[in-house]
């Protein structure tokens, strides 16, 4: 006999999407309908997270500085993207690709960036955002896509207060192609673009409750 329940459990360790209805992020002023729940890319074939992720701005699995939240933080801003840095990058890469994701709002996407040379192994903290940052030069060469406020760059954690705890994960994918993705994509057009080219990835995962 079949035992849905364990294999629920089982995907949900894998870092797929619960079927389960989570609690949902905070409506920001202007901000859309949530969209049709999505899939992690790469998760259909249950990758391995064979790079890393590292941050000098959060610390894996623990509560993310209200800098970079949707609260921010006396003195330090807010909303404001964190460091990041991967390694044990595979032969052939010749992109990379990142997008951050709320798990626990069915796949809220805050952030969406590609077209990131091969050489590039690391971003500052503090990129900035808005239409007009859709491509970057300085400090960093890379293109920001759509997140699901309907913004270009980085939109912090803002879940619905009471909520409880929301996993926020930042996915670095490694590229055997150059996707030529052009500014203001979002992460479906992104997902589209990189099935069949994805090397490996990492991951790093920021807690926040409100």
């Amino acid at each position: 006999m079949n035992k849905p329940l364990a294999g629920v459990a089982v995907l949900a360790a894998c870092g797929v999407m619960a079927w389960a209805q989570p609690e949902q992020p905070e409506k920001a002023p202007g901000a859309p309908e949530r969209p049709a729940q999505q899939q992690p890319p790469g998760q259909e074939q249950d990758r391995k997270l064979a790079m890393t992720l590292e941050s000098d701005s959060i610390k894996h699995d623990t509560q993310m500085p209200r800098r970079h939240t949707i609260d921010g933080e006396e003195g330090k801003g807010r909303d404001i993207s964190p460091h990041l840095k991967w390694g044990k990058v595979p032969e052939g890469t010749k992109e990379f690709a990142l997008v951050m994701f709320d798990p626990d709002a069915r796949g809220f996407v805050h952030w969406v960036v590609y077209n990131i040379p091969a050489d590039v192994t690391e971003l500052p903290e503090g990129l900035p955002a808005g239409k007009e940052n859709a491509v970057l030069e300085k400090p960093v060469r890379v293109t920001q896509g759509l997140n699901d406020f309907r913004q270009i760059g980085y939109r912090g954690p803002a879940a619905r207060r009471g909520g409880g705890v929301h996993r926020y994960r930042f996915r670095i994918y490694a590229l055997d192609t150059e996707l030529r993705l052009e500014p203001g994509a979002t992460r479906r057009q992104l997902d589209e673009a990189m099935k069949g080219h994805i090397l490996a990835e990492g991951e790093l995962i920021g807690r926040n409750e409100r």
